[in-house]
């Protein structure tokens, strides 16, 4: 009982505190715009609180929706407007309503976006977080799949194209985008680590090794459509495997992933960055 109470403090602790956490995320800061609100394109949603919130207090369901939301209105200039204005302003266009569910360890949130005038679902998207440490990394993508089939929602980039780091577009959601270097070569872990961080293209400094997740989006974004040139290999990400000392890779010729790959091995490495139109 007391290793269950120890867990619900912590993981309230998390949710209480989630904004001090995702600010100080790499890069995350420079996502906030520095356009005057009113000449940014709008695109104006309401979110209501969660439809359902099994498992959670409500300090916790309030501070888990805050960071979902505020996710949503700074990642991709989107204007996230009150339950009020749903029935007062009809320039709202998109209703994204959500239910989550926790156990100790397990988040599992299910989201729909309901276009307003139309009656529509545009988006229905299902997150399951395995370990409650993850929710910093996993909410911002998550949030960016949500929004991906919003009308208006792609921005000056596409997949694909070449964007100002002389990479290749492979994440493209209204004005917040990521793009990767081509193959850097075969190289250890550390090796790799060391590579990316002398990596300058387009002559910019801020590349690093993609996550496990950033990585499947290269290859189900790209390789899966023949875009880039890359490797029928194993690729590294930065998140450890079964030890400190192993770390999980993606195949791409198959998408599939491995988490025991010893940091002393040679597999293939590549640079990803993250950028905005707002910067």
């Amino acid at each position: 009982m007391k290793n269950k109470l120890n867990s619900r403090k912590t993981f309230g602790i998390i949710l209480l505190s989630i904004f001090t956490l995702f600010t100080a995320c790499t890069g995350r800061e420079k996502f906030e715009t520095s356009l005057p609100r009113a000449e940014q394109k709008k695109y104006l949603v309401v979110i209501p609180p969660f439809e359902e919130a099994s498992g959670l207090t409500k300090d916790e369901a309030d501070g888990l929706h805050n960071f979902f939301a505020s996710e949503i209105a700074r990642a991709w200039g989107i204007e996230v407007m009150s339950q009020d204005d749903l029935d007062n302003d009809t320039n709202v266009n998109c209703i994204i309503q959500s239910s989550v569910s926790a156990s100790e360890e397990e988040i599992t949130i299910i989201t729909t976006a309901l276009d307003v005038n139309t009656g529509e679902i545009i988006s229905f998207k299902p997150l399951q977080i395995n370990s409650r440490t993850e929710i910093v990394e996993s909410i911002p993508l998550y949030t960016a799949d949500i929004v991906r089939n919003l009308p208006g929602a792609q921005g000056d980039y596409e997949i694909g194209e070449r964007g100002p780091g002389s990479g290749i577009i492979f994440y493209a959601y209204y004005g917040y985008y990521m793009e990767c270097s081509e193959d850097l070569g075969s190289l250890t872990w550390y090796e790799a680590e060391t590579a990316v961080k002398n990596y300058r293209g387009g002559g910019l400094n801020d590349w690093y090794l993609p996550s496990l997740r950033e990585l499947s989006f290269v290859y189900h974004n790209l390789k899966e459509n023949n875009l880039g040139t890359f490797y029928d290999d194993w690729y590294w990400s930065t998140n450890l495997g079964m030890t400190v000392n192993h770390i999980w890779d993606v195949n791409f010729s198959d998408g599939s992933q491995y988490n025991y790959f010893y940091k002393g091995y040679t597999n293939r490495a590549l640079a990803i960055r993250v950028f905005s139109l707002y910067e």
